[in-house]
């Protein structure tokens, strides 16, 4: 056993670790949780399978409306995250940013070496450096755009928490889901500054958003976690009915419902988010995963594994295996990669610990 003394600002640390797990919301942690799940999930579907097709719908019709069904929950995983960085707010630091950036790269290396160890002749190039450091536009999107709101938090919390300025971040508001409305979601390539919610922009007009609504008296508590739950899923079927009926007659927009800016994907996430404030949830060990679920993104979402590795393996299953066999690999890939991710973070916590107490 080390009996190595522990230093005061490692004390000062292993406190305010245990004060988050104590402290935070678990049943809002929870979501984060769900959150990561459904990207999973969501990179299970089109991402991995592609969109489905005409053919598909008339011959195989169950299957292709439980892929767009799949598709519909799935697709509020980055709102939802993001939407929860609003709700609480976040709060800059030196230090936070660089326990952020510590932990993508941790990743991003570690991933890097073992491909490298294991393929050698593929990976040690210029390009997969590039891809190492982030440099490349596919290479960890969600990463550079939540880090540039991270930047950004500060300022947007300065505007949307005076109360001088409340009628002004309404009309902001307004005017930006307006605009992203018609430029990043009816016309899905209208801007490339919107990306069809794959931008800092679309994360900004979020977080100012949920903001808003917690700083001016968006009373949630009005209806029960049940009403929210049962007008997402109301929500939930309209998009995949509508999506299968445009399937069905080859009309192939259908897969532009299931983006970020849909006025009724934002919808679904923020129902999401209210029905899980309503919930009442004290839990160490939901706390503890929450802490680390961002790493599930950073394991299978790295542009090296994300398409060669894991799309190819969900498509082989999809293609080799009966339903019912696909949904049960399916459900435990997900759930291996997303314990192992945690698992895995906890050593890159303690290498932080360590790294920035000295």
């Amino acid at each position: 056993m080390d009996m190595t003394p522990i230093s005061s600002i490692d004390k000062e640390q292993i406190i305010d670790t245990k004060m988050q797990l104590k402290e935070r919301d678990s049943n809002m942690e929870l979501l984060r949780c769900i959150a990561m799940f459904l990207v999973l999930l969501v990179h299970a579907g089109f991402l991995s399978l592609g969109l489905p097709t005409q053919a598909e719908s008339l011959q195989a019709p169950v299957s292709v409306f439980m892929r767009l069904l799949t598709q519909s929950v799935s697709v509020v995983c980055v709102n939802v995250f993001v939407l929860l960085s609003g709700w609480y707010g976040i709060r800059f630091s030196i230090r936070r940013l660089g326990n952020f950036l510590f932990q993508v790269f941790f990743f991003s290396f570690l991933i890097y070496v073992c491909l490298v160890i294991i393929h050698p002749a593929d990976y040690l190039n210029v390009r997969s450096l590039s891809r190492l450091f982030i440099l490349n536009g596919e290479d960890y999107w969600f990463v550079k755009s939540y880090l540039l709101l991270f930047l950004f938090a500060p300022f947007l919390n300065i505007l949307v928490e005076r109360e001088e300025s409340k009628q002004i971040v309404k009309s902001v508001l307004i005017v930006f889901f307006l605009f992203q409305t018609i430029y990043g979601w009816l016309s899905i390539k209208g801007v490339t500054e919107l990306e069809g919610g794959y931008s800092a922009l679309s994360f900004m007009g979020l977080y100012l958003l949920v903001r808003y609504l917690r700083c001016y008296g968006c009373d949630t508590s009005k209806y029960s976690g049940k009403i929210y739950i049962s007008i997402f899923w109301g929500i939930t079927f309209i998009n995949a009915s509508l999506a299968f009926f445009l399937a069905r007659i080859n009309l192939m927009v259908f897969g532009r419902i299931f983006t970020y800016t849909n006025p009724l994907v934002i919808c679904q996430s923020l129902l999401l988010v209210f029905a899980f404030s309503q919930f009442k949830l004290k839990s160490k060990f939901i706390n503890w995963l929450a802490i680390s679920c961002f790493a599930v993104y950073l394991t299978h979402a790295n542009e090296f594994i994300l398409r060669s590795y894991y799309g190819r393996w969900i498509k082989f299953l999809f293609d080799e295996q009966n339903s019912m066999v696909f949904i049960f690999a399916v459900a435990c890939t997900i759930l291996a990669i997303f314990f192992l991710s945690v698992l895995i973070d906890k050593v890159r916590i303690y290498a932080w610990t360590k790294i920035a107490g000295k």
